[in-house]
Protein backbone atom coordinates (compact mmCIF):
# COMPACT_ATOMS: atom_id res chain seq x y z
CA UNK A 1 0.00 0.00 0.00
CA UNK A 2 1.16 3.56 -0.72
CA UNK A 3 0.19 6.54 1.44
CA UNK A 4 -0.59 9.69 -0.55
CA UNK A 5 -2.11 12.75 1.14
CA UNK A 6 -3.33 10.53 3.98
CA UNK A 7 -5.16 8.21 1.58
CA UNK A 8 -3.92 4.64 1.16
CA UNK A 9 -3.99 3.30 -2.38
CA UNK A 10 -2.85 0.03 -3.90
CA UNK A 11 0.52 0.13 -5.61
CA UNK A 12 0.00 -0.28 -9.35
CA UNK A 13 1.78 -3.08 -11.21
CA UNK A 14 3.93 -2.37 -14.26
CA UNK A 15 5.12 -4.43 -17.22
CA UNK A 16 8.32 -2.71 -18.38
CA UNK A 17 9.32 -3.79 -21.90
CA UNK A 18 12.68 -2.89 -23.47
CA UNK A 19 13.27 -1.51 -20.00
CA UNK A 20 16.90 -0.43 -20.34
CA UNK A 21 18.28 0.67 -16.98
CA UNK A 22 14.83 1.60 -15.67
CA UNK A 23 13.89 5.10 -16.76
CA UNK A 24 10.18 4.29 -16.67
CA UNK A 25 10.42 2.43 -13.35
CA UNK A 26 12.31 5.36 -11.82
CA UNK A 27 9.64 7.77 -13.02
CA UNK A 28 6.66 5.75 -11.75
CA UNK A 29 8.01 4.91 -8.29
CA UNK A 30 6.83 4.71 -5.56
CA UNK A 31 3.18 4.52 -6.66
CA UNK A 32 4.01 1.77 -9.14
CA UNK A 33 6.28 -1.26 -9.05
CA UNK A 34 7.52 -3.46 -11.92
CA UNK A 35 6.28 -7.05 -11.86
CA UNK A 36 7.85 -7.98 -15.20
CA UNK A 37 10.63 -6.41 -17.26
CA UNK A 38 12.74 -7.41 -20.23
CA UNK A 39 15.74 -6.09 -22.11
CA UNK A 40 18.18 -7.58 -24.58
CA UNK A 41 21.23 -5.96 -22.91
CA UNK A 42 22.60 -8.08 -20.01
CA UNK A 43 24.32 -5.12 -18.32
CA UNK A 44 21.08 -3.12 -18.43
CA UNK A 45 19.40 -6.07 -16.76
CA UNK A 46 22.01 -5.98 -14.00
CA UNK A 47 21.47 -2.25 -13.44
CA UNK A 48 17.70 -2.74 -13.37
CA UNK A 49 17.93 -5.53 -10.80
CA UNK A 50 20.30 -3.48 -8.62
CA UNK A 51 17.80 -0.62 -8.49
CA UNK A 52 14.42 -2.36 -8.47
CA UNK A 53 15.08 -5.86 -7.13
CA UNK A 54 13.63 -7.50 -10.24
CA UNK A 55 15.76 -9.41 -12.75
CA UNK A 56 14.47 -8.61 -16.25
CA UNK A 57 14.02 -11.30 -18.85
CA UNK A 58 16.10 -11.12 -22.04
CA UNK A 59 15.04 -10.54 -25.65
CA UNK A 60 11.40 -9.45 -25.93
CA UNK A 61 10.90 -11.91 -28.80
CA UNK A 62 11.74 -14.78 -26.45
CA UNK A 63 9.09 -13.73 -23.92
CA UNK A 64 6.18 -16.17 -23.59
CA UNK A 65 3.13 -13.96 -23.19
CA UNK A 66 1.09 -16.53 -21.29
CA UNK A 67 3.81 -16.72 -18.64
CA UNK A 68 3.72 -12.98 -17.93
CA UNK A 69 1.83 -11.54 -14.94
CA UNK A 70 -1.05 -9.12 -15.33
CA UNK A 71 -0.40 -5.43 -14.76
CA UNK A 72 -2.13 -2.05 -14.59
CA UNK A 73 0.43 -0.21 -16.72
CA UNK A 74 2.62 -1.25 -19.62
CA UNK A 75 5.63 0.83 -20.65
CA UNK A 76 8.12 0.43 -23.46
CA UNK A 77 11.07 2.34 -24.86
CA UNK A 78 11.36 0.35 -28.09
CA UNK A 79 14.60 0.59 -30.12
CA UNK A 80 14.70 3.89 -32.00
CA UNK A 81 17.37 3.00 -34.58
CA UNK A 82 14.85 2.09 -37.34
CA UNK A 83 13.39 5.62 -37.20
CA UNK A 84 16.05 7.94 -35.79
CA UNK A 85 17.45 10.67 -38.05
CA UNK A 86 20.85 9.73 -36.59
CA UNK A 87 20.50 6.18 -37.94
CA UNK A 88 19.83 4.50 -41.28
CA UNK A 89 16.06 5.07 -41.03
CA UNK A 90 15.22 1.68 -42.53
CA UNK A 91 11.80 1.69 -40.84
CA UNK A 92 9.85 -1.51 -41.37
CA UNK A 93 12.86 -3.02 -43.20
CA UNK A 94 14.71 -3.08 -39.86
CA UNK A 95 13.94 -6.23 -37.86
CA UNK A 96 13.78 -4.16 -34.66
CA UNK A 97 10.59 -2.56 -35.97
CA UNK A 98 8.85 -5.86 -35.20
CA UNK A 99 9.05 -4.99 -31.51
CA UNK A 100 5.78 -3.09 -31.92
CA UNK A 101 4.04 -6.23 -33.14
CA UNK A 102 5.18 -8.07 -30.01
CA UNK A 103 4.06 -5.15 -27.84
CA UNK A 104 0.57 -5.33 -29.32
CA UNK A 105 0.41 -9.08 -28.71
CA UNK A 106 1.24 -8.48 -25.04
CA UNK A 107 -1.22 -5.57 -24.73
CA UNK A 108 -3.99 -7.66 -26.27
CA UNK A 109 -3.32 -10.52 -23.84
CA UNK A 110 -2.82 -8.47 -20.67
CA UNK A 111 -5.17 -5.53 -21.30
CA UNK A 112 -3.37 -2.99 -19.06
CA UNK A 113 -5.36 0.13 -18.21
CA UNK A 114 -2.56 2.41 -19.40
CA UNK A 115 0.18 1.98 -22.02
CA UNK A 116 3.05 4.46 -22.39
CA UNK A 117 5.46 4.22 -25.32
CA UNK A 118 8.47 6.48 -25.94
CA UNK A 119 10.46 6.88 -29.13
CA UNK A 120 12.08 9.43 -31.43
CA UNK A 121 9.86 12.07 -33.05
CA UNK A 122 10.70 10.77 -36.53
CA UNK A 123 8.56 7.70 -35.82
CA UNK A 124 5.59 9.91 -36.75
CA UNK A 125 7.06 10.74 -40.16
CA UNK A 126 8.95 7.70 -41.43
CA UNK A 127 7.32 5.84 -44.33
CA UNK A 128 4.78 8.67 -44.64
CA UNK A 129 3.63 8.05 -41.08
CA UNK A 130 2.36 4.55 -41.84
CA UNK A 131 4.14 2.90 -38.88
CA UNK A 132 2.79 5.48 -36.42
CA UNK A 133 -0.71 5.22 -37.88
CA UNK A 134 -0.52 1.43 -37.65
CA UNK A 135 0.36 1.62 -33.95
CA UNK A 136 -2.51 4.03 -33.27
CA UNK A 137 -5.03 1.92 -35.17
CA UNK A 138 -3.89 -1.27 -33.41
CA UNK A 139 -4.57 0.34 -30.02
CA UNK A 140 -7.95 1.68 -31.14
CA UNK A 141 -8.87 -1.76 -32.45
CA UNK A 142 -8.38 -3.08 -28.91
CA UNK A 143 -10.64 -0.40 -27.42
CA UNK A 144 -7.97 2.08 -26.30
CA UNK A 145 -8.13 5.86 -26.52
CA UNK A 146 -4.84 7.09 -27.97
CA UNK A 147 -3.06 10.41 -27.71
CA UNK A 148 0.49 11.46 -28.37
CA UNK A 149 2.74 14.28 -27.23
CA UNK A 150 6.14 15.56 -28.36
CA UNK A 151 7.93 16.57 -25.16
CA UNK A 152 11.36 18.11 -24.61
CA UNK A 153 13.42 17.49 -21.49
CA UNK A 154 14.41 21.18 -21.34
CA UNK A 155 10.78 21.99 -20.41
CA UNK A 156 10.94 19.78 -17.32
CA UNK A 157 13.84 21.23 -15.37
CA UNK A 158 16.57 19.33 -17.21
CA UNK A 159 19.50 20.99 -18.97
CA UNK A 160 19.19 18.95 -22.15
CA UNK A 161 17.58 19.51 -25.55
CA UNK A 162 15.87 16.14 -26.08
CA UNK A 163 12.65 15.93 -28.09
CA UNK A 164 10.82 12.64 -27.82
CA UNK A 165 7.45 11.23 -28.87
CA UNK A 166 5.22 9.80 -26.14
CA UNK A 167 2.24 7.66 -27.14
CA UNK A 168 -0.28 7.11 -24.36
CA UNK A 169 -3.15 4.64 -24.69
CA UNK A 170 -5.82 4.42 -21.99
CA UNK A 171 -8.94 2.40 -21.42
CA UNK A 172 -10.90 5.52 -20.53
CA UNK A 173 -10.89 8.71 -22.58
CA UNK A 174 -8.98 11.40 -20.73
CA UNK A 175 -6.89 14.32 -21.94
CA UNK A 176 -3.51 14.38 -20.26
CA UNK A 177 -2.67 17.57 -18.42
CA UNK A 178 1.09 17.77 -18.58
CA UNK A 179 2.52 20.45 -16.31
CA UNK A 180 5.63 22.28 -17.49
CA UNK A 181 6.11 24.00 -14.17
CA UNK A 182 9.79 23.28 -13.76
CA UNK A 183 12.20 26.21 -13.80
CA UNK A 184 14.35 26.40 -16.93
CA UNK A 185 17.89 25.36 -16.01
CA UNK A 186 21.21 25.59 -17.82
CA UNK A 187 24.31 23.44 -17.54
CA UNK A 188 25.89 25.89 -15.11
CA UNK A 189 23.05 25.10 -12.70
CA UNK A 190 23.84 21.39 -12.58
CA UNK A 191 27.49 20.75 -13.49
CA UNK A 192 30.38 20.91 -11.04
CA UNK A 193 32.02 24.23 -11.90
CA UNK A 194 34.93 23.46 -9.56
CA UNK A 195 36.20 20.64 -11.80
CA UNK A 196 39.40 21.39 -13.70
CA UNK A 197 39.76 18.16 -15.67
CA UNK A 198 40.32 20.15 -18.83
CA UNK A 199 41.21 18.97 -22.30
CA UNK A 200 44.05 20.62 -24.23
CA UNK A 201 42.71 24.12 -24.94
CA UNK A 202 45.18 24.48 -27.83
CA UNK A 203 43.23 21.83 -29.73
CA UNK A 204 40.06 23.93 -29.62
CA UNK A 205 38.79 26.98 -31.44
CA UNK A 206 36.73 29.23 -29.18
CA UNK A 207 34.39 31.65 -30.92
CA UNK A 208 34.43 35.34 -30.09
CA UNK A 209 31.59 36.39 -27.81
CA UNK A 210 29.70 38.11 -30.64
CA UNK A 211 29.64 34.81 -32.58
CA UNK A 212 28.07 32.91 -29.68
CA UNK A 213 24.31 33.06 -29.44
CA UNK A 214 21.85 30.95 -27.52
CA UNK A 215 19.69 29.10 -30.04
CA UNK A 216 15.94 28.77 -29.74
CA UNK A 217 16.53 25.25 -28.40
CA UNK A 218 18.68 26.60 -25.57
CA UNK A 219 22.01 25.37 -26.94
CA UNK A 220 24.97 27.73 -26.80
CA UNK A 221 27.47 26.39 -29.34
CA UNK A 222 30.74 28.17 -28.58
CA UNK A 223 33.60 26.29 -30.25
CA UNK A 224 34.94 23.08 -31.67
CA UNK A 225 37.78 20.59 -31.52
CA UNK A 226 40.25 21.28 -34.33
CA UNK A 227 41.52 17.71 -34.40
CA UNK A 228 38.21 16.02 -35.22
CA UNK A 229 36.74 15.57 -38.64
CA UNK A 230 34.53 18.20 -40.22
CA UNK A 231 31.44 17.08 -42.09
CA UNK A 232 32.01 16.14 -45.72
CA UNK A 233 31.72 18.97 -48.22
CA UNK A 234 32.62 21.72 -45.75
CA UNK A 235 35.68 23.77 -46.70
CA UNK A 236 38.25 24.14 -43.95
CA UNK A 237 38.72 27.86 -44.60
CA UNK A 238 35.01 28.57 -44.15
CA UNK A 239 33.62 29.93 -40.86
CA UNK A 240 32.46 26.81 -39.04
CA UNK A 241 29.03 26.69 -37.48
CA UNK A 242 27.46 23.92 -35.44
CA UNK A 243 26.07 21.94 -38.34
CA UNK A 244 29.47 21.96 -40.06
CA UNK A 245 31.05 19.85 -37.32
CA UNK A 246 30.66 16.28 -36.25
CA UNK A 247 28.59 16.11 -33.08
CA UNK A 248 31.49 14.81 -31.01
CA UNK A 249 33.67 17.83 -31.90
CA UNK A 250 31.23 20.56 -30.86
CA UNK A 251 31.64 22.44 -27.57
CA UNK A 252 28.77 23.99 -25.63
CA UNK A 253 28.94 26.84 -23.13
CA UNK A 254 27.59 26.11 -19.66
CA UNK A 255 25.35 29.18 -19.98
CA UNK A 256 23.18 27.04 -22.28
CA UNK A 257 21.95 23.46 -22.21
CA UNK A 258 23.35 20.16 -23.42
CA UNK A 259 22.53 18.69 -26.82
CA UNK A 260 20.63 15.39 -26.88
CA UNK A 261 22.65 12.78 -25.02
CA UNK A 262 23.65 9.96 -27.35
CA UNK A 263 25.04 6.52 -26.65
CA UNK A 264 28.59 7.91 -26.84
CA UNK A 265 27.89 10.28 -23.94
CA UNK A 266 30.79 12.49 -25.05
CA UNK A 267 29.51 16.03 -24.61
CA UNK A 268 32.15 18.77 -24.50
CA UNK A 269 31.39 21.83 -22.39
CA UNK A 270 33.19 25.15 -21.87
CA UNK A 271 32.96 26.89 -18.49
CA UNK A 272 34.77 30.14 -19.28
CA UNK A 273 38.19 28.70 -18.44
CA UNK A 274 38.56 25.46 -20.33
CA UNK A 275 36.95 22.61 -22.25
CA UNK A 276 36.06 19.27 -20.67
CA UNK A 277 33.68 16.35 -21.03
CA UNK A 278 30.57 16.02 -18.92
CA UNK A 279 31.19 13.52 -16.12
CA UNK A 280 29.16 10.35 -15.73
CA UNK A 281 27.42 11.83 -12.66
CA UNK A 282 26.47 14.93 -14.67
CA UNK A 283 25.14 12.82 -17.52
CA UNK A 284 22.84 10.90 -15.15
CA UNK A 285 21.59 14.19 -13.67
CA UNK A 286 20.99 15.78 -17.08
CA UNK A 287 18.96 12.74 -18.13
CA UNK A 288 16.86 13.11 -14.97
CA UNK A 289 18.02 10.24 -12.75
CA UNK A 290 18.31 10.80 -8.98
CA UNK A 291 21.79 10.82 -7.36
CA UNK A 292 20.86 7.63 -5.48
CA UNK A 293 20.54 5.64 -8.72
CA UNK A 294 22.90 2.65 -8.76
CA UNK A 295 24.95 1.94 -11.86
CA UNK A 296 26.80 -1.17 -13.05
CA UNK A 297 29.48 -1.65 -15.66
CA UNK A 298 32.25 0.67 -16.78
CA UNK A 299 31.82 4.32 -17.72
CA UNK A 300 31.56 3.60 -21.45
CA UNK A 301 28.71 1.15 -20.84
CA UNK A 302 27.01 3.59 -18.47
CA UNK A 303 27.16 6.39 -21.07
CA UNK A 304 25.59 4.06 -23.62
CA UNK A 305 22.80 3.17 -21.18
CA UNK A 306 22.06 6.82 -20.37
CA UNK A 307 21.85 7.79 -24.03
CA UNK A 308 19.35 5.00 -24.66
CA UNK A 309 17.18 5.76 -21.63
CA UNK A 310 13.97 7.70 -21.28
CA UNK A 311 14.08 10.83 -19.11
CA UNK A 312 12.35 9.90 -15.83
CA UNK A 313 11.28 13.47 -15.01
CA UNK A 314 9.44 13.77 -18.33
CA UNK A 315 7.66 10.43 -17.86
CA UNK A 316 6.77 11.47 -14.31
CA UNK A 317 5.08 14.63 -15.55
Amino acid sequence: MFKSKHIYIDIMKVIDLCCGIGGFATALAPECTPVFACDIDPICRDVYEANFGLKPAGDIFDVVVSDMPDADILTCGAPCQPYSTAGLRRGSKDSRCRVFTKIMDIVEAKQPAIVILENVVNLKKIEDGSIFIGIKEAFEGMGYHVQHHVLNTRDFGLAQNRNRLYIVATKTAKDLKIEHNEKQVNLEDVVDLSLRDYLDNDKFTLFNSYQVKTSTSGLRFCGYNNTTQIRKGIKKDKLMHSRSHQVTSRAYHVAGISPTLTTSGNVIIYDGRGFRYLTIEELYAIQGFPPTFKRCGNITKSKHQIGNSVSPKVVRA
